[in-house]
């Protein structure tokens, strides 16, 4: 394991550069990967890490952020669910109604 350099902050390193990640770090770039997958702006995610490394100070910014990421996405969720309702719909008139005309035709 080689760090070039490293910042300890409330007993967790944090590596900036670095050929090896130390553990928690490692769970920390999870974490942020998982709001970037959530739909949370790269300035959010950045401000959220700044804020992290004051600590508890900032308990309340931090769960704004994390609050405004659910947000999005339950308003993704919606319009994802709203999608799969307008394909079922098509799905069903592809059944009831195209069929049975193509049968007619046919038969």
């Amino acid at each position: 394991m080689v760090t070039l350099f490293y910042t300890k902050i409330h007993n967790e390193f944090f590596i900036f550069l670095g050929v090896a990640l130390h553990y928690t770090i490692y769970h920390w770039i999870k974490f942020i990967q998982t709001l970037k997958n959530s739909g949370m702006s790269l300035n959010d995610i950045i401000e959220y890490i700044n804020l992290a490394k004051y600590g508890n100070n900032t308990y309340q910014e931090r769960k704004n952020l994390l609050i405004k990421s659910k947000q999005i996405l339950l308003e993704k969720m919606s319009n994802l669910q709203s999608m799969i309702e307008k394909s079922n719909y098509q799905i069903n008139n592809y059944d009831n109604i195209l069929v049975p005309k193509t049968d007619a035709l046919i038969f």
